[in-house]
């Protein structure tokens, strides 16, 4: 999504922060802001001492309602985040009149009720996130009334029911993320696909069981996680049957075994496939060799070995491989990856590879960017001998 208030981020970003703890400014107010315009501050009442020019992204740590009106100020925001504070319909009513706002994520919301919510009705927010919120199912009607609103995230929210979710039936919602919502259950999957316009469901750490589906509008959905909703076993992934057209899966942390891995497989359009901390067999590793489409790939956290992971590299075209915290995988797993034709993005973070292993990547005449966190064999010279072996050609993340 454009707007996605969680961006993933694989450039280090200048940040403009300013120090709590001792009051001072990391810049001058009178400075200009860091290129990507992403202004951080600890506490709201510090904003009255910083430049709103150019600041597109804002991030505040901790917000008090008395400090809403220095938010006016912000014309050019974009995307704002509030980490924890007490605000309500004051704050809120500030924000809705920040003519750029396109993505909101309000954490830590706990004194926010339906009519907060009710005051960005008529905002051009694309992207909306709230965390821990006091809302209701009356909720989801005022934000169906939301014109432009993209995507939807939910976390940590306690007070409302999947059903409520059909009073979204009719907006323009195309992604939604509910994770960590105590009381959604089976039917919740069912209750989401009652969105019409839904391409992407993220179901993270829910009590989900055995769920069963009515397939209606599933086969819109090209973005399914089942992140953290460890209930689930491999005979209920049956359910994936119904999403023929997924091109991105996530089941980090399911206990899939090898009969869900059977129904991964008939994904025939899979492009990006999670399987971290799934404790898979070798074995079942082996068969995604028949996902032919994929470019994407993580199995992290995982037992898989280094042949296992070799094979895979050498049957897909992979361009992204996440393989951190594998602990069998060492310098066999070599040969496989230099080969891997299309290979951009590595991470073997905390894995056996050695020094000597590692440098070998140099080798490859695709890799771009080659992550290399807490390696148990690497003494601090040997970071540096890496970071300078890999360079130019291959950027090393070690921090």
């Amino acid at each position: 999504m454009t707007y996605s208030i969680h961006i993933r981020m694989t450039l280090v970003i200048s940040l403009l922060v300013i120090a709590a703890s001792n009051g001072m400014l990391a810049c001058r107010a009178s400075e200009p802001l860091p290129p990507k315009g992403l202004l951080v501050v600890e506490k709201a009442s510090q904003l009255a001492e910083v430049s709103a020019s150019g600041a597109t992204r804002l991030t505040i740590r901790q917000f008090d309602e008395s400090d809403y009106a220095q938010l006016a100020r912000f014309t050019d925001v974009q995307e704002l985040t509030i980490e924890s504070g007490t605000y309500r319909n004051k704050t809120l009513e500030t924000i809705a009149q920040l003519p750029q706002i396109a993505a909101l994520d309000l954490s830590g919301a706990r004194e926010l009720v339906d009519a907060d919510i009710g005051l960005l009705s008529a905002t051009k927010i694309k992207a909306l996130s709230l965390s821990g919120a006091n809302i209701t199912g009356a909720c989801f009607r005022l934000v169906a009334k939301m014109p432009t609103l993209d995507e939807l995230r939910i976390s940590y929210c306690r007070s409302f029911k999947s059903t409520n979710l059909s009073l979204l039936h009719k907006s323009a919602i195309r992604a939604l993320w509910l994770s960590d919502c105590e009381g959604l259950g089976d039917e919740v999957i069912d209750d989401a696909l009652s969105i019409v316009t839904l391409v992407e469901l993220r179901l993270v750490g829910l009590d989900l069981h055995r769920p069963s589906i009515s397939g209606k509008g599933s086969d819109r959905v090209t973005s399914l996680s089942f992140s953290r909703c460890t209930k689930l076993s491999g005979e209920a992934l049956s359910l994936l049957d119904k999403f023929p057209n997924l091109a991105d899966l996530d089941l980090t942390g399911v206990p899939i075994g090898e009969t869900g891995c059977a129904h991964v497989l008939k994904l025939g359009k899979l492009k990006s496939l999670d399987l971290s901390a799934t404790q898979l067999s070798d074995a079942a590793f082996d068969s995604l060799t028949a996902l032919k489409s994929l470019k994407i790939l993580s199995v992290a956290s995982t037992g898989i070995g280094s042949a296992t992971l070799s094979k895979i590299t050498g049957a897909l075209d992979l361009t992204e491989l996440y393989a951190y915290d594998c602990r069998n995988l060492d310098d066999g797993v070599v040969t496989g990856l230099i080969a891997a034709s299309h290979l951009i993005t590595l991470d073997v973070s905390m894995t056996k590879l050695s020094p000597a292993g590692s440098l070998r990547l140099s080798e490859s005449k695709t890799l771009k960017s080659v992550t290399l966190r807490s390696m148990p064999l690497f003494s601090e010279s040997d970071y540096e001998a890496v970071v300078k072996g890999l360079a130019p050609g291959i950027v090393v993340v070690r921090a």
